[in-house]
């Protein structure tokens, strides 16, 4: 579903140390897409509706939208 809309699993699990700050990854999971519009037009898309709302109410977690250069 993530590469109909133009994504990549970058990291999906996995061993993770934080050097700096407090945040602890418990279980990181990293996808890149081309553009903000397309990472915005998969996690609003009817294909990941349900999904969606199962990860939001059995885990506890943190999303974020970066833009890279």
């Amino acid at each position: 579903m993530v590469e109909k809309f133009g994504g990549r699993y970058l990291v999906v699990g996995g061993r993770a140390e934080t050097v700096e700050g407090s945040y602890q990854v418990v279980f990181p999971v990293l996808i890149q897409f081309p553009t903000m519009e397309d990472a915005r037009r998969w996690y609003d898309s009817e294909d990941y509706r349900e999904l969606k709302h199962l990860r939001l109410t059995t885990t506890v977690g943190n999303a974020v939208f970066m833009a890279g250069v």
